[in-house]
C-alpha cells in the first residue's frame, strides 16, 4: 500500500497487514512529521493508496526520543479512559442485574463478586450491623480458595465483629468513611 505524507508529499509503501486496529505510528523521513495510521485510514477500494492521511499525530517536542515518550504517555490516557468508559457502561449493566435480584443473600452475594471484580479485588468481605456488631454475611479470598457465606452453602466461622472504633471494619462502619 502506497502512504502520502500530508505536509511533503513524500511517497511510502506500507505492508496492510502491519496496521493493527490500534493502528501504527508512522514517520515521514523527510520532514520529520508523525502520524498515526489507523484501518480506516486505508482506502478500501483495492488501489492500495490511502486517500487521505488526516491522522497527524502529535509531535510534543522536537526531541524524538520525548516525543516518543510524551506521545506513550497519551496514548496511555486515553487507554485509561477507554477502560473508565468500560467501567461505568459495565456498572450500568451492574445496576440493572443488580435490580432484578429479591433474594437478599443472592443480592450481598452479588454485590461483592462485582466489586471485586470491577476493583480487581482478591478478596472481598461485606458485614451486616445486627445490634452492636458487624455480622459476617459474605466472605471471598480468591487466593486463599475461600468462599462462605451467600450462597456457597458454607457457614461463617468468623465471630461477629465488636462495633468498636479500634475494629478497622468497625471504624469505616460507625465513621461512614473509607480508611
Amino acid at each position: 500500500m502506497k502512504i502520502v505524507c500530508t505536509h511533503c508529499q513524500t511517497g511510502y509503501q506500507v505492508d496492510v497487514s502491519e496496521v493493527k486496529p490500534e493502528g501504527i505510528d508512522f514517520k515521514c523521513a523527510k520532514c520529520n512529521q508523525f502520524f498515526l495510521i489507523t484501518p480506516e485510514d486505508i482506502d478500501h477500494d483495492n488501489t492500495g493508496v490511502i486517500k487521505k492521511m488526516n491522522t497527524e499525530k502529535a509531535q510534543y517536542s522536537e526531541d524524538n526520543n520525548l516525543n516518543t515518550l510524551l506521545s506513550s504517555v497519551v496514548g496511555d490516557l486515553k487507554d485509561y479512559g477507554d477502560r473508565l468508559n468500560n467501567q461505568l457502561s459495565k456498572l450500568s449493566d451492574i445496576g440493572i442485574a443488580l435490580s432484578g435480584v429479591t433474594d437478599l443473600t443472592v443480592l450481598l452475594e452479588m454485590i461483592v463478586d462485582q466489586a471485586r471484580e470491577f476493583t480487581n479485588a482478591d478478596a472481598g468481605t461485606l458485614y451486616l450491623k445486627e445490634e452492636n456488631k458487624l455480622a459476617f454475611k459474605i466472605v471471598q479470598n480468591e487466593s486463599l480458595g475461600i468462599r462462605m457465606g451467600g450462597t456457597s452453602g458454607k457457614e461463617i466461622t468468623f465471630p461477629p465483629v465488636e462495633l468498636k472504633e479500634s475494629n478497622v471494619s468497625a471504624y469505616v462502619a460507625i465513621k461512614g468513611e473509607p480508611v
